[in-house]
């Protein structure tokens, strides 16, 4: 598993910015093998990885996949840009990148505030939307049905359907169902 992060900070005079990458690997073994054809030289060898070491070529290979990638990504030359590495015990370790060139901090800000903008009028859409459709059963005028049922009936006609997320306690046998048809339903616990 891989994960990166980058921040960036700047002013006046300089600009400097950091690309966190980290890498862990859950598999317990890996193992590569190469072997010859000839008689003479039959042997195999292979890497055991162990745990307890905190640099291994497992390391070292999934952080130059990482690096790889995030260079590709955020346009950074792989020359030069490694400014840390840290390797852990276990399967993991961290790498962190940078400077990013000022270009690709350009694109990510404008990039972060598309997003911001996209998602603002997504959600204005969707309060739109349930706004028009909350208007139009309001208008319809349509029939609230309420009614008394024993909970062992209710869950054979609505199954789930009428429940929330909490539930309805266990010991209650009569539940009241309130109902808008084609639109929602819903159901109270009563004690008596």
């Amino acid at each position: 598993m891989s994960t990166c992060s980058s921040s960036s900070t700047s002013s006046s005079n300089s600009s400097s910015s950091s690309n966190s990458c980290s890498s862990s690997n859950d598999s317990s073994n890996s193992s590569s093998s190469s072997s010859s054809s000839s008689s003479n030289s039959a042997a195999a060898a292979a890497t055991i990885i162990n745990p307890q070491q905190k640099r291994t070529a497992a390391h070292d290979a999934a952080l130059l996949i990482i690096k790889g990638a995030a260079c590709v990504v955020f346009s950074i030359p792989c020359a030069r840009t490694t400014q840390k590495i840290k390797f852990n015990k276990g399967y993991s370790g961290s790498i962190v990148l940078g400077p990013l060139p000022d270009a690709v901090i350009a694109a990510a800000a404008e990039q972060q505030q598309q997003q911001q903008q996209q998602q603002q009028q997504q959600q204005q859409q969707l309060q739109q939307q349930l706004q028009q459709l909350v208007d139009t059963t309001i208008e319809e005028n349509k029939n609230i049905l309420c009614f008394f049922i024993k909970r062992e009936e209710a869950n054979k006609r609505y199954k789930d359907s009428y429940l929330d997320e909490f539930g309805i306690p266990a010991e209650l046998n009569t539940v009241r169902i309130c109902a808008i048809r084609d639109c929602a339903i819903n159901a109270n616990g009563l004690r008596s």
